[in-house]
């Protein structure tokens, strides 16, 4: 009906309502920026990179996790998301961290991670990862183009 023919408590009641389901719509958002906030609830396959402002290292905080920031750390990146590759795709990683035999990723003297730079490396498909400080995802993720036995298209050779 028209707001005309409402009644006062039945407009205010109506108010009421529409104030409360935008409330419910649209959660408020604390005014803190990522410097003054100090908890962070890292999902499952999320991640932060934390910057110890003490001795300039940054550490990666993995999920799932309650992380609790110290006045000392700045969190630079995150919470994001780790690369998933679904299998027969490929990903390529620019200045990926060095590893050990154990796939253990290298730290310096000083505690940063080592990186390959200027250098690139494809992971192909497995459990989710996250980029350490420094590496950096080349593009997307990629499907691998496969080629069945006998398939080859054979170019015509220069003479």
């Amino acid at each position: 009906p028209p707001r005309s023919t409402l009644s006062s408590s039945s407009a205010a009641s109506d108010v009421y309502k529409r104030q409360y389901q935008r409330r419910v719509r649209e959660p408020q958002r604390l005014n803190m920026s990522s410097d003054d906030q100090v908890m962070y609830r890292i999902p499952p396959y999320q991640y932060l990179h934390v910057l110890d402002t003490n001795t300039n290292v940054t550490r990666n905080i993995n999920g799932p996790v309650t992380f609790t920031r110290q006045d000392h750390e700045k969190v630079v990146t995150g919470p994001a998301s780790m690369i998933t590759i679904p299998p027969h795709h490929y990903a390529i990683i620019a200045d990926p961290a060095i590893r050990d035999e154990s796939n253990q990723v290298c730290l310096d003297d000083h505690g940063l991670i080592q990186l390959k730079h200027g250098d690139f490396e494809v992971r192909l498909s497995g459990p989710p990862f996250p980029l350490y400080p420094g590496e950096s995802q080349h593009g997307g993720v990629q499907k691998l183009l496969v080629v069945e036995k006998n398939q080859v298209d054979h170019a015509p050779q220069a003479v």
